[in-house]
């Protein structure tokens, strides 16, 4: 794997990981998206994932993303990504975006 793959899979682990820290001093309330990224500055979207911003940025579609979210967005990371989207509670989330960071751990 080349060092660009690497600092990619770095910065979308980075990423996770500051929305997980932030998601575990939540209380167990609904999940709220426009929450987070008013909090942290960023959230799940694909607006501040850096395999998707890489992607858009070479007018890539998905299918060609290492997270493989062809045809749909919401195959991202073998369903696990659209798990996470629609969780209902902020431990709920956490959970989904634990198998979110392990999958982009293997397949990265």
């Amino acid at each position: 794997m080349g060092s660009r793959n690497r600092s990619l899979k770095q910065r979308t682990l980075d990423h996770y990981g500051r929305m997980k820290r932030w998601a575990e001093k939540q209380n167990n309330d609904l999940v709220s998206r426009t929450m987070m990224r008013d909090a942290i500055g960023e959230d799940w979207g694909n607006k501040c994932c850096p395999y998707c911003i890489e992607q858009d940025s070479l007018n890539l579609d998905c299918a060609s993303c290492a997270l493989r979210g062809y045809p749909y967005a919401g195959d991202c990371c073998d369903g696990a990504w659209f798990e996470m989207h629609t969780s209902e509670t902020w431990s709920e989330w956490i959970k989904k975006c634990d198998k979110v960071i392990e999958y982009i751990k293997e397949h990265g």
